[in-house]
């Protein structure tokens, strides 16, 4: 997987979005093309396409490093989580227990420790 960060087109007013782009490579269709696999994520950051200003200028430069460290923390924790696989060690994004089992057992305490009460239930 590879990650980087991607400018989008030239907006009427003048400025670029900027998002993550998480590139997966390709996918084989069973009619035998490739097609890539790729996601996107936001950052609601802008910067100008032909800065004027100074105060453009330094903007641009303090979006772009800002962007350039998110970039760099989302491959760190993608580092993490493919080393903890590798390590068979649960990951911090999956949960211990399932809601339903959690909310069955709260059930369960409810029950046995509480009178059988329409306010209790």
């Amino acid at each position: 997987m590879k990650i980087s960060i991607q400018k989008q087109k030239v907006k009427s007013d003048g400025t670029q979005a900027i998002r993550v782009l998480y590139d997966y490579g390709y996918q084989l269709l069973p009619n035998g093309t490739r097609q890539r696999k790729r996601e996107y994520e936001s950052l609601d950051l802008f910067v100008y396409d032909k800065p004027e200003t100074p105060t453009q200028r330094r903007h641009n430069k303090e979006q772009t490093q800002f962007a350039e460290l998110l970039k760099n923390k989302r491959i760190l924790e993608y580092q993490a989580k493919l080393q903890a696989e590798k390590q068979g060690i649960k990951t911090q994004n999956q949960p211990l227990i399932s809601f339903m089992a959690y909310f069955q057992k709260q059930i369960d305490i409810k029950e046995k420790y509480t009178s059988s009460s329409t306010y209790s239930i």
